[in-house]
């Protein structure tokens, strides 16, 4: 499944700051495992625009983008996370963010309410970086958190990869069996993306995602905010927590 996706499978760890701290997770990946280390950062439309946020001292400034962006690194894969839940993007913030990732970034991931297709097409006509789609807990409201409905809105977009993800990093713990109907709709119908889930992750919290995982073995996952003693995202990751979840979800998947 998915042979031909861009994305590989992945064990992902959001908030990277630093290159040398995806390479020391980067070398926990055994090189022959079927996974690769998603080395996600974050960034906004609010931050990159320069308009008042709480992120905007927790994220890397958007100029020093590129130095996150490992080149080639073993089992690493590059993903900026874009964060605008008020639909303000345009497609010039998305180019040049991106040119800001210089020349390694292998996806950009939109933590958006459902994105205008055009927006996506207009992407894909000129970059040819990969898109992952969040689906949060407010774009499944918006779909009365209806699987079917769900899927409709996905086939209008052109992506590579969803991200299910009602927690929306604060920490909250995923529900396997609220998101199991729009997990199997989405490896029925759409085999062709990339599906992983997250909410709640972290190296003593594996247990809630271990159900999907036996199900669905093509299933990648994400964690933010867990990867802290407090919980918060606006903290920085315990390298230590973050090392412990990378290893043990590792030795999970086949």
């Amino acid at each position: 499944m998915n042979t031909q996706n861009p994305i590989p499978l992945y064990v992902g760890i959001t908030d990277f700051l630093y290159a040398s701290q995806v390479r020391d997770m980067g070398d926990l990946v055994p090189p022959s495992h079927r996974r690769s280390l998603m080395n996600g950062f974050m960034m906004s439309y609010k931050v990159f625009n320069g308009l008042p946020s709480r992120w905007r001292d927790v994220w890397i400034p958007s100029e020093r983008l590129y130095r996150v962006c490992v080149d080639e690194y073993q089992k690493v894969f590059n993903a900026l996370h874009w964060a605008d839940y008020e639909g303000l993007t345009t497609i010039e913030d998305l180019f040049m963010v991106c040119q800001n990732c210089g020349l390694y970034l292998n996806a950009l991931q939109l933590d958006m309410i459902w994105p205008a297709p055009v927006l996506l097409d207009d992407f894909a006509a000129v970059a040819k970086i990969p898109l992952i789609l969040q689906i949060g807990a407010n774009a499944l409201e918006a779909v009365g958190n209806d699987p079917v409905r769900m899927l409709k809105l996905v086939n209008e977009r052109r992506i590579h990869g969803v991200l299910l993800d009602k927690s929306m990093g604060r920490g909250k713990g995923m529900e396997a069996a609220v998101l199991r109907p729009f997990v199997e709709i989405l490896f029925k119908e759409r085999p062709d993306l990339r599906i992983a889930v997250a909410g709640g992750l972290g190296p003593d919290t594996l247990d809630l995602v271990k159900p999907l995982m036996d199900e669905f073995p093509d299933l990648s996952i994400d964690a933010q905010g867990k990867l802290r003693p407090s919980g918060s995202a606006l903290d920085p990751v315990d390298w230590g927590m973050a090392g412990k979840y990378l290893s043990k979800a590792l030795s999970m998947f086949p």
